[in-house]
């Protein structure tokens, strides 16, 4: 008997859950034919709608919304006025499949704070949903990311039903937000990004939302959005509840049609590309207007039929067209394209042909019916979107000639009919593939000779070009000028050249990018990777050269997850095409190293720089400035892991390498010398670090001018041995600086920032302005959970400072959850004898000692023994 009835429960939530996705005018039919035959089920099913329709739909609205709503203006509701824990119940803002959700405010005197309680919902407290509940506390408590709302506490009523108190979010639905804010198509993409990387975060924490919809997201005033509501993620660890799978696979009941995708409709497995197939269709809308299937007011079986088999339009189609579409109301709205237009890109027009073509791919792929081909991950939808962003092929598209086609002609259309320019290429293609099968002996030995007069020229060029790099002879402002006035004649002149022209054009991109000049280096070597695309092919080492040329830019930009991409992309190219290790092949090795530095992953960049080292030094002559980087970057990696001596030795022998090979004044040595200054830091001789880190800002200052971001990284470096020796106030300069400079040429949200800002909070601390120090942390924990991956060390530093400037405001809640995290990380991940590690557990035992628990804090003290 009880068998059945869990049968007959669960036939019941099937059908209440389709027939509440419907109109109310569609419900009477849908139930007559669901319930036919059983009159009972029938009205368990109304009375359920009743009682949804009296709560509200919180988790279909957001909070700012359902404040509205009729739970919250009902006085007999048992939980509002009552205290739990240190907060007080204001007032319901909202009801959903499962929960019940409060605005709480604090109320022990301390401080002011508005929190979101939630409790399982009233009458549901069946130990199937309380499981599901606890699932979501389970899955919010593991996920720490800014672009996700946090859970700061949890507990139990007298009664035994869970609840949790999340982080309370004021913001509005994303794609209301888009609309009322009428951003246009590259302001949406930029958010959407901030989305992935929430959504990527929880992936790599083992969860999938399974419900992602613009409701689910909110975003703040200062446009940050928020993901919420992990009430129906799947915890794909493999200690799940041991009825996850049976539940997933028939959990189709608290889906969201519009955004669900056709394995849950179909009831089968998720992963963690259902939840790209959601964001796809998220995308969809917020870049549309439209979602990609018509959906609303159909019938269940109606809508599962249509996401499993309908194809969607194209978006740059749809947005052309009238759309039909149901209200909330149930009422039909009428969208036009004009409409549409007005609020992103200023008319339907040029929508359509900033959708067209990349966008349209990269949207069709996510919402691929089968699951293996879509994009496999949040990581790799995201790449697509960077790289359509910054005018770089996207790797969903297929690697067919009339792409590299159209992409050539895009870069080289003015004066030129684009048909023409097309049939040229193509007839061209034809002529050169029989040319090259046909060609006489001799004829290639004259195509040689031309060749080599041609690299003659490009030499030439390159070194009269390279004159404005500062890494050459310093930064001389009329040979600038001069190089500003060459990059716009190279089309023209070039035009029947395009390897030639392709080679000026990484010269240029270099020169740029080595004068802080991003974007005007990321269009010529955008360019140049294309015209050696079409040259070449994408199977060749010239194609894997310009590969890592964009990618050091994208890393010296700050875009390390673009950067990683293509590193990886060049150095699996270069292993491909060469039968053995090259030149190029160590350059890309060793730029991807640097790289995994600065991500913190520092026993795979001392693999990757070893190998460096080692191909150069065979492959190279001794003395090469080649074998002094390398050197000098495995050092990097080896002091960040605590390997001082070897760290110093190989510092000291890239240091003389360099003076021979480039003198005394080169940006090179000036970091060789700077690098050193960091040696001594560690050995706290600070004076000595001092002494070099002065000379080397004056010689980057001599080379490069005031105002590059070499300079300023050099201030900062000041500035942070300044706060050793107790000199807040010159340390502040020296800090304030480098940010002054940083603005005039780097992205706002650029690692560079993140470790400025952080030095300024610890300054800001020791001269006691506490809420200056805070907003500080702050932005320093912001940028470097944006631009770092996750486990990042640098972000448990941050976290930790905070932590400790929280204590001193006498906030200690906060402060033990910062401090006792990041501790536990850094001890983890840091070197005994790493200044970081040391600073952090001096911190926190220093916060037990504040709040009387002197048993906790030796322990803590015991782990400086250790060291």
């Amino acid at each position: 008997m009880a068998k059945k009835q869990k049968a007959d429960w669960q036939t019941i939530k099937t059908i209440f859950d389709e027939a509440v996705k419907l109109p109310p005018s569609k419900r009477k039919e849908f139930l007559s034919t669901r319930c036919a035959g059983n009159p009972a089920l029938r009205i368990e099913v109304i009375s359920l709608l009743d009682s949804h329709d009296k709560a509200g739909v919180f988790l279909e609205t957001p909070h700012i919304e359902a404040t509205a709503g009729t739970a919250a203006s009902t006085n007999k509701d048992p939980f509002t006025g009552k205290k739990f824990g240190k907060y007080k119940l204001v007032e319901c803002i909202g009801t959903g499949g499962m929960g019940s959700v409060y605005l709480g405010v604090r109320d022990d005197g301390q401080f002011e704070q508005k929190v979101a309680i939630k409790f399982i919902k009233m009458g549901l407290n069946s130990s199937f949903v309380i499981k599901r509940f606890l699932n979501e506390r389970k899955a919010l408590a593991s996920l720490n990311h800014p672009n996700i709302a946090k859970l700061l506490d949890g507990g139990s009523t007298k009664s035994g039903m869970p609840f949790f108190i999340m982080e309370y979010v004021e913001g509005k639905p994303l794609t209301q937000y888009c609309d009322e804010k009428k951003l246009n198509t590259k302001e949406r993409l930029e958010l959407f990004l901030k989305v992935c990387s929430a959504v990527q975060y929880a992936h790599r924490n083992l969860i999938v939302h399974r419900d992602i919809k613009p409701s689910n997201i909110l975003v703040t005033a200062d446009g940050e959005p928020k993901l919420l509501d992990f009430g129906i993620a799947k915890i794909l660890s493999p200690v799940s509840e041991d009825n996850e799978t049976e539940a997933t696979k028939t959990g189709m009941w608290n889906l969201t049609p519009e955004y669900a995708s056709p394995e849950q409709f179909k009831g089968e497995n998720i992963t963690t590309v259902s939840d790209i197939y959601s964001l796809g269709v998220l995308l969809y809308k917020m870049l549309t207007g439209h979602s990609p299937y018509k959906l609303k007011g159909k019938l269940p079986h109606e809508q599962n039929k249509i996401v499993i088999e309908t194809q969607p339009e194209k978006p740059s189609s749809i947005v052309a067209k009238v759309y039909e579409y149901y209200n909330s109301d149930g009422k039909i709205k009428i969208t036009s394209p004009e409409e549409i237009g007005k609020t992103r890109d200023g008319n339907v027009d040029k929508l359509r042909k900033k959708l067209k073509g990349d966008l349209d791919t990269i949207l069709l792929m996510a919402l691929r019916k089968e699951p293996e081909r879509r994009y496999q991950s949040v990581d790799h939808l995201a790449e697509d979107i960077r790289r359509h962003l910054k005018g770089l092929p996207i790797t969903a598209r297929q690697d067919t000639f009339g792409y590299r086609a159209v992409k050539f002609v895009k870069r080289h259309k003015i004066g030129v009919a684009a048909t023409i320019v097309i049939n040229f290429l193509f007839i061209g293609g034809i002529i050169a593939v029989l040319w090259q099968a046909d060609i006489a002996s001799h004829e290639r030995d004259k195509a040689n000779a031309e060749a080599f007069k041609s690299q003659k020229v490009v030499e030439f060029l390159q070194k009269t070009l390279s004159a404005a790099d500062p890494g050459q002879e310093g930064r001389d402002v009329k040979v600038y000028d001069v190089l500003m006035e060459s990059v716009g004649k190279l089309g023209q002149e070039f035009k029947d050249q395009p390897e030639l022209e392709a080679e000026i054009l990484t010269t240029t991109g270099i020169t740029f990018q080595n004068l802080g000049l991003y974007d005007e280096g990321r269009t010529q070597l955008s360019r140049a990777l294309e015209l050696r695309e079409f040259v070449f092919g994408k199977r060749h080492s010239k194609y894997a050269e310009s590969l890592n040329h964009l990618a050091l830019l994208e890393h010296y930009y700050g875009d390390y997850r673009l950067a990683d991409s293509l590193y990886r992309e060049s150095i699996k190219l270069h292993k491909s095409v060469s039968k053995a290790p090259t030149k190029e092949y160590a350059e890309a090795l060793n730029n991807y190293g640097v790289l995994l530095t600065d991500e913190g992953k520092f026993d795979e960049a001392i693999t990757h720089l070893r190998q460096t080292l080692e191909i150069n030094q065979k492959v190279l002559p001794e003395i090469h400035e080649n074998v002094s980087s390398a050197g000098n970057n495995l050092a990097i990696a080896l002091h960040f892991k605590g390997e001082l001596e070897e760290a110093e030795r190989l510092y000291q022998k890239s240091h003389e390498l360099s003076k021979e090979l480039f003198g005394e004044l080169h940006p090179f040595v000036a970091t060789t010398i700077n690098n050193l200054a960091f040696i001594k830091t560690d050995k706290g001789d600070y004076q000595g670090a001092l002494q070099q880190f002065r000379k080397a800002l004056e010689m980057k200052t001599q080379l490069f001018g005031s105002t590059q971001p070499e300079v300023g990284q050099a201030h900062h470096n000041l500035g942070s041995t300044l706060y050793f020796i107790k000199d807040y106030i010159g340390a502040e300069n020296e800090l304030r600086t480098a940010l002054a400079i940083y603005k005039s040429s780097l992205p706002e949200n650029h690692a560079w920032y993140g470790s400025t800002y952080h030095w300024l909070g610890k300054v800001l601390i020791a001269r006691n302005n506490l809420p200056a120090a805070e907003q500080y942390l702050r932005k320093a924990l912001q940028i470097r959970k944006a631009a770092l991956n996750p486990k990042h060390y640098a972000i448990s530093v941050t976290e930790n400072e905070l932590g400790y400037c929280l204590m001193l405001q006498g906030r200690n809640n906060e402060a033990e959850i910062l401090l006792v995290r990041s501790c536990e990380a850094l001890n983890k991940s840091l070197s005994r004898i790493d200044p970081n590690r040391i600073s952090a557990v001096k911190n926190t035992a220093s916060f037990f000692d504040k709040m009387g628990k002197k048993d906790i804090a030796d322990q803590y003290r015991a782990m400086l023994d250790e060291s």
